[in-house]
């Protein structure tokens, strides 16, 4: 009977002891999977705390918010003052800032139909499609129109297969390698498409807002090499 219960204390702190050791050998797999996602945001370091859309590019159909992060399409003429850099005929706007240099990347979160591009600051203000996002030698855009997503690059319209399952997108931007990359943002970046262009003038940040559409800005980095 003694040698029985001396088993029996054996077995259940052999068991204890695996027990440990896994929870161990969890916590430190957890550890370096932790370790790595943070290494790996590390990567994009704050640029500017905010990139700002320029009101003055805003077409009269577009509302931007008074924090400058969001705009939303209307359907009602808005009395906004005349400018030489507002888009007239097309529901469209430009961020303030605009990059000559390095390599950024910039996150919104958009709903309905909407635009996501990047433009040349130099692009047309007026005419179709001479101020269209993406029908010009100026600028490259992402199109979300009924649930389906296509690229547009000098008039040239590419239909994606993908499709979204998360609301927020993003374009990375480097000036010295040519690349113009989106992605969808979800547990991690997807990327969607990838446009080489030569980009020699300054770039900012477009949005084209259509049916139903809000667009926010979440983050804008200036990303560094390590």
């Amino acid at each position: 009977m003694v040698e029985h219960s001396s088993i029996n204390r054996y077995a259940a702190l052999s068991s204890a002891v695996i027990l440990v050791i896994a929870l161990a050998s969890y916590r430190y797999s957890l550890g370096k999977e932790l370790h790595y996602k943070e290494q790996h945001t590390d990567n994009f370091n704050p640029h500017i705390p905010d990139l700002p859309l320029s009101i003055d590019t805003a077409s009269p159909f577009v509302n931007v918010s008074d924090d400058l992060l969001s705009a939303e399409r209307v359907n009602v003429k808005l009395p906004y003052p005349p400018h030489p850099a507002r888009f007239l005929d097309r529901p469209q706007v430009l961020s303030t800032h605009c990059v000559s240099s390095g390599s950024h990347y910039w996150e919104v979160e958009a709903e309905g139909n909407w635009e996501l591009a990047v433009a040349f600051e130099t692009i047309d203000r007026r005419g179709n499609p001479q101020s269209s996002f993406g029908k010009n030698k100026e600028s490259w855009s992402l199109m979300h129109q009924d649930s389906k997503l296509v690229t547009y690059q000098d008039g040239q319209k590419t239909e994606l297969s993908k499709s979204l399952r998360y609301t927020r997108v993003a374009v990375a931007v480097d000036i010295q390698e040519g690349t113009v990359i989106f992605y969808e943002v979800g547990m991690k970046l997807k990327q969607l498409h990838m446009f080489t262009p030569e980009l020699w003038k300054p770039v900012c940040l477009g949005l084209g807002l259509y049916h139903s559409a809000k667009v926010t800005i979440r983050k804008a980095y200036e990303v560094h090499r390590v």
